[in-house]
């Protein structure tokens, strides 16, 4: 007690309190750990922590996404203002507390001079304009990773972007309403995204067969990943014109575009596309379409077939027998598949590390049988919702991670995903 007692009258004697000695790098850390708000807050505690949170390492990566109820217009550009010169990563996502007048000033001010600014989230923000956008562009010479996500963007904004951003990698413009087909027309006519790899065009249910041909021309052989999930209105004749540039394609959604046929499958690898997955939940397909696909693709490594209700052991077949290194399978809600398209999927996918069965009510135990056998390195099996295998069956999986309820839900119909019981063996 006389020591400490000592301590603190030594601490009092230079004016310092005891939190103050604590050695820098471990405040760096603990800082690092912390996010807006906390940070704020520490800063307030005394002179060195001040010190220390002002310094440009911190403030490299600025999530408010996390903190958008706490957020306020002034808080936003107060912090933007201080440090918006170190920033590189930025996440408004779902800010929409933050009004026109607010984000036209922080673009003004400030996101001009974030000439190090490479990452920027601002989906789900519904007050964003194109003239917002077209200011953040301007500014950010260096930006690699953009999300516009369900805002309210139009043409304006996809001329400016394909002008001005020749080295972003990354694009989401997923269930943006306000742009058309002419706004892909700039990307066709300047052909400047050499550096492009990832888009995402989700639910944009305004693009057609006219929107993806000026897309396929614009786009380079860089693109890895593309993203056409709810584009209800692109017909085979779209994906047929994958294979003319997007030489280089890797993965590829075209869950739930509903005009897709057996055609596009049939031809859509005559010339080589290096495709490692593919998702074609809720798409009208049938055995034929999947035995085309496989034959001309067999280096798939990720399939999603999810509530294709038209498939049979017939698809599970050729995707097993072409498709050597098939390491996931998703076929929730596929009613058709039986013991033996799980057979025929054992026989050949040895590779197989998470396979969902969800909804597949004619499973029965001899399924989990062949998984267990012949299946070693899998990892994750969901078979929610398969009535025939009891819970003796599922007991057998001793090794699976597995998410699995026996009995249907009222209406349930097999395809579709609801609240499910979690069994740990």
């Amino acid at each position: 007690s006389t020591l400490k007692a000592g301590r603190k009258s030594a601490f009092k004697m230079k004016g310092e309190c005891i939190i103050s000695v604590i050695n820098n790098d471990i405040l760096m850390k603990v800082f690092r750990s912390l996010n807006v708000r906390d940070l704020l807050s520490c800063a307030q505690v005394c002179c060195k922590w001040k010190c220390i949170i002002q310094t440009g390492a911190l403030w490299s990566q600025i999530n408010f996404s996390v903190e958008k109820e706490w957020l306020s217009d002034s808080m936003a550009q107060q912090v933007l203002r201080n440090y918006g010169l170190f920033v590189i990563r930025l996440n408004l996502c779902g800010c929409t507390s933050l009004n026109w007048p607010s984000f036209q000033s922080i673009c003004e001010c400030r996101l001009r001079e974030c000439s190090n600014l490479q990452e920027l989230n601002i989906s789900q923000c519904e007050h964003v304009t194109d003239r917002m956008v077209e200011d953040i562009l301007t500014g950010c010479p260096y930006l690699l990773y953009l999300n516009l996500s369900s805002t309210r963007i139009t043409n304006k904004t996809l001329k400016e972007l394909f002008r001005t951003c020749l080295n972003l990698q990354y694009l989401s413009l997923a269930y943006c309403q306000g742009f058309t087909d002419e706004g892909f027309r700039y990307l066709a006519k300047e052909k400047l995204c050499y550096n492009l790899l990832h888009l995402d065009l989700s639910g944009c249910t305004q693009v057609s067969d006219a929107g993806i041909q000026y897309l396929i021309e614009g786009c380079s052989c860089t693109l890895k990943e593309l993203d056409l999930s709810y584009c209800s209105r692109i017909t085979d004749r779209s994906i047929m014109r994958i294979p003319q540039k997007l030489c280089g394609l890797e993965r590829l959604n075209l869950s739930h575009c509903e005009q897709l046929t057996d055609l596009c499958l049939g031809l859509l690898m005559l010339k080589g596309v290096p495709l490692r997955r593919l998702a074609l939940a809720g798409c009208r397909i049938t055995d034929f379409g999947v035995e085309a696909l496989c034959k001309n693709t067999r280096d798939l490594e990720v399939i999603d077939v999810s509530n294709c209700v038209s498939l049979t052991q017939r698809a599970i077949r050729a995707i097993s027998f072409y498709c050597r290194g098939l390491t996931t399978l998703r076929m929730s809600g596929c009613a058709e598949m039986t013991d033996l398209a799980m057979h025929f999927l054992t026989s050949g996918s040895l590779c197989l590390r998470e396979l969902d069965v969800s909804g597949c009510s004619l499973l029965t135990d001899c399924t989990v049988d062949y998984l267990h056998k012949n299946c070693p390195l899998l990892s994750s099996l969901r078979m929610a919702y398969c009535k025939g295998i009891s819970n003796f069956g599922s007991t057998a999986a001793i090794t699976l991670h597995t998410i699995w309820a026996p009995e249907d839900p009222p209406g349930h119909r097999g395809g579709a995903r609801v609240a499910r019981t979690e069994k740990q063996p």
